[in-house]
């Protein structure tokens, strides 16, 4: 029974019943735009909405999403965003499953060793509150999921950099039940993937593109120390940028050089549907919740007549609605492989609206603008005027009139005039304005789950209520019997009026079925306690299903709190070595490294002759691979390393490409791109039956301690150019650029710092750390820790520059296994004129925020 429910009757029947279901133009152009519903079968794909706060998720559920994601704490890529306290995700939780909604919990950041009781702590918290499922990052966080919470969903999230076939089927063999894919995918590998595999597949569909694939960016970590894998990303994309080659600046559109504009798939969905995805996913839970609550419901809708099977049409009104609530410009990006200038906002990193018409005449004295209407306009909406010097100029139409007269909307082909006093001197004849925000205050009507009511009463006997939504009936019946009328007997339209009064709740009617006998006569206050009854017995019958046991915390104990193994003591640390052709791989061995590898971008453009022979002369130098390997590249990515080497040891990026290696018959190292922060994490992949994890460069000298407690070896990066950023699309066109592969090129920050990039034969763009690692002088820290290896990153260096980098920690590693000092060491490089203070010791002795 509820409690404070008296003596009233109450019997819950469970039983299953059918559930209720509940290429656009830069231009204005009144034509509609359509795309072709070929399918009118469709199954139905759920509609994933961003809740920043309870603001955003009220506006998210009422207009249609059929499941929120939310972050709770600090473990989550958006820490910025309000997110949700103890409390708060209790109600946020009964909102949406109330009314048929899912709630998926963001715990997916990087998490540190010292961090996992309190995420453990997290995951406890969100199961024991219903939540469908944790979308996580980590391995650890995985681990912790199904240990503690058996009953809940574990989704990877896209900073996994799921994109690849045998990368999905390890997640499904770790009991994943969804994976967002990488957002750099065509619809054709979308639909590939998706066909193959029983795991769900989750793509974005609207809001901010990274210039990096995701998960893959460390740029913000070491030039701020605020990581983007762990929620605190500054968007170091969106700043402005200089492009070099040679010291020649070379001319870009704009100066925001790897900003993007905002994926739109409006017009994709049909494709979407079609190539099998389970879910459509919004971006934004730092947005605001009206541009939530507008994507949400420009979204829903077009899902719902692809559902209904009709023509699936999109309007430029859709656009412009989805433009106002944010744009920086809109694309439909890698899914249409497009790779080129389409993708990049070059001019503006921010909202810049829909055109609504431009400067017609400015009026200093009066403080008057008029504008002649491209679009209409109203009273409140918030506009930006272009001034052709100085920017932009936001302002709140609070006054505007038409001929003299005020109005509440100008429509388009008038001239429209608004007061503002700033910076009238500035505004010209012909400035753009902009339409950036209308409505922010508008509100959707409540979701609310429809009932089915019957009712009866009769003299002599109480009233009950049978009351029906979704596959749950109560059946109410008072204690109070009804009389026999004298004047005023009960009618239906009475009964059903005060049983319809449901505005607040999760609930509708749908039909109602009032049956009476005789003339009985009951109070209204009797009917309205039926009615709260009713509504607080459905509520809890409905949420009872998503009651849960949380497993002891004591199981998870023993995981986290795993025997650390003693640090190993060997006479000397390995030293490895990175390079990128066969001539540094050469002088890298010659110099003393133990083991060396060798880059190989591309399956495409390289001698593998030369690179055979070098390797049989050479058995120390072992293949390595990017973090980028798609599925279209695996096969002969795989056929090359068996070519050249047969087996033996690979070092890998990507997680995909590790397990077809491994069963190609080889060893595998995993790398740091694989951003393991934590001995949970390495330990979750031990099955993997990896030679050595190369720690994540996130790691500070705590993380690194506790991250060798693992079995597996641990390799650290010591010194070299660390890649900061992968993307898809090439920087500048490869053709524009004389030197194959894009060769001296720079991109520079508005402080100076300068910023190597590649662009490989993929035309993929690698862009590297403004400052060399160098943790030399900090060798003998560095073993105490426990690192099997130590590793230096020399790909694009000169034979002789790797000759004389390898030399110098050669001589270190001799002289700290011999006297546990490097002081000899030290004092020869600083006489090679080496300066410590020209490179970074990265996270080292700084942790990661």
């Amino acid at each position: 029974m509820v409690p404070g429910t008296g003596n009233l009757l109450c019997q819950v029947f469970c039983y299953k019943t059918i559930h209720f279901l509940s290429s656009y133009t830069e231009k204005p152009c009144r034509d509609m735009l359509k795309t072709v519903n070929d399918n009118h079968s469709m199954r139905k794909i759920e509609l994933l909405a961003p809740a920043g706060d309870m603001t955003s998720l009220i506006a998210a559920v009422d207009a249609g999403a059929d499941a929120v994601y939310l972050g709770v704490g600090r473990f989550n890529a958006r820490r910025r965003a309000e997110n949700f306290a103890e409390d708060a995700l209790a109600e946020a939780v009964r909102y949406a499953h109330l009314r048929g909604v899912k709630v998926y919990v963001a715990i997916n950041t990087l998490v540190r060793g010292v961090e996992l009781e309190d995420v453990a702590e997290t995951v406890c918290e969100a199961y024991r509150h219903g939540i469908d499922a944790a979308i996580v990052q980590d391995w650890g966080v995985a681990k912790i999921v199904r240990t503690l919470a058996p009953e809940m969903g574990v989704h990877a999230s896209t900073q996994m950099n799921a994109h690849n076939r045998p990368m999905l089927e390890l997640l499904e063999s770790k009991g994943f039940k969804r994976a967002t894919l990488a957002r750099e995918l065509t619809i054709d590998e979308v639909a590939n993937l998706a066909g193959e595999h029983s795991i769900e597949i989750e793509v974005f569909t609207h809001g901010a593109l990274c210039f990096s694939y995701s998960g893959q960016c460390l740029i913000s970590s070491l030039v701020s120390g605020r990581s983007g894998n762990r929620g605190l990303c500054p968007q170091v994309c969106r700043f402005p940028y200089e492009l070099y080659q040679n010291d020649r600046k070379l001319t870009m559109p704009g100066k925001h050089i790897l900003s993007t504009r905002d994926l739109c798939t409006l017009t994709m969905l049909n494709d979407l549907v079609n190539a099998g995805v389970s879910s459509l996913k919004i971006e934004g839970r730092l947005k605001s919740p009206h541009y939530v609550g507008t994507v949400t419901r420009v979204y829903r809708r077009a899902l719902d007549r692809i559902e209904a099977g009709v023509e699936h049409r999109v309007s430029v009104e859709e656009i412009d609605e989805l433009r106002m609530a944010f744009s920086r410009g809109f694309t439909e990006g890698y899914l249409k492989g497009i790779r080129d200038g389409r993708m990049m906002s070059f001019g503006r990193p921010s909202n810049r609206g829909v055109m609504v018409g431009r400067i017609a005449f400015v009026d200093v004295y009066k403080g008057e603008v008029g504008i002649s209407l491209q679009r209409a306009l109203n009273l409140g909406d918030i506009v930006e005027i272009w001034i052709s010097r100085g920017g932009r100029i936001k302002k709140k139409v609070d006054s505007l009139t038409v001929g003299g007269t005020p109005v509440d909307m100008a429509a388009a082909g008038k001239r429209a005039v608004i007061k503002t006093s700033e910076k009238l001197h500035k505004i010209s004849n012909g400035d753009r304005v902009f339409l950036v925000a209308r409505d922010p205050t508008k509100r959707y009507e409540g979701r609310r789950l429809p009932i089915k009511l019957k009712v009866s009463v009769s003299e002599g006997s109480p009233l009950e209520v049978r009351a029906t939504a979704g596959d749950v009936t109560v059946l109410i019946a008072g204690e109070r019997i009804a009389e026999t009328a004298r004047d005023h007997p009960l009618t239906e339209e009475m009964i059903a009026r005060q049983l319809n009064k449901l505005g607040g709740t999760a609930y509708k009617t749908a039909i109602a079925e009032v049956i009476i006998s005789g003339r009985p006569m009951l109070p209204v206050a009797e009917i309205n306690k039926a009615r709260r009854r009713m509504v607080a017995y459905l509520d809890e019958a409905r949420l009872a299903k998503y009651g849960r046991t949380v497993v002891p915390y004591a199981s998870m104990d023993k995981h986290i709190k795993a025997a650390k193994i003693e640090r190993r003591t060997s006479a000397r640390l390995g030293l490895k070595v990175s390079v990128s052709d066969a001539e540094g791989a050469i002088a890298a061995i010659e110099a003393g490294a133990d083991e060396v590898y060798l880059k190989i971008r591309s399956p495409l453009g390289f001698d593998k002759k030369k690179i055979k022979l070098v390797v049989e002369g050479l058995p120390a130098i072992r293949p390595s691979f990017g973090n980028i390997v798609r599925d279209f590249e695996l096969a002969e990515t795989v056929a090359v390393a068996v070519e050249i080497w047969g087996g033996g040891v690979a070092l890998c990026d990507n997680m995909g490409l590790a397990k077809r290696l491994k069963e190609a018959g080889f060893d595998v190292v995993l790398d740091y791109h694989l951003n393991l922060l934590n001995g949970l994490a390495c330990r979750e992949l031990s099955d993997l039956r990896p030679v050595a994890i190369t720690a994540s460069v996130e790691a500070d000298i705590k993380d690194l301690k506790e991250i060798c407690g693992s079995e597996v070896p641990i390799e650290l990066v010591v010194h070299g150019s660390m890649e900061v950023m992968t993307a898809e699309h090439p920087i500048v066109n490869p053709a524009d650029i004389k030197d194959v592969g894009c060769v001296n090129l720079e991109i520079i920050d508005p402080k100076g710092f300068r910023f190597p990039v590649l662009i490989d034969q993929t035309e993929r763009t690698h862009i590297y750390n403004s400052k060399e690692l160098c943790l030399l002088e900090e060798l003998p820290k560095a073993a105490e820790t426990g690192v099997a290896f130590i590793r230096l990153l020399l790909e694009g260096y000169s034979p002789e520059e790797i000759a004389s980098v390898c030399s110098m920690y050669c001589k270190a590693l001799d002289e700290l296994a011999h006297s546990g000092s490097i002081e000899k060491a030290l004092a020869e490089a600083e006489g090679a004129h080496i300066s410590f203070t020209e490179h970074t010791t990265g996270h080292f002795y700084r942790p990661v925020l």
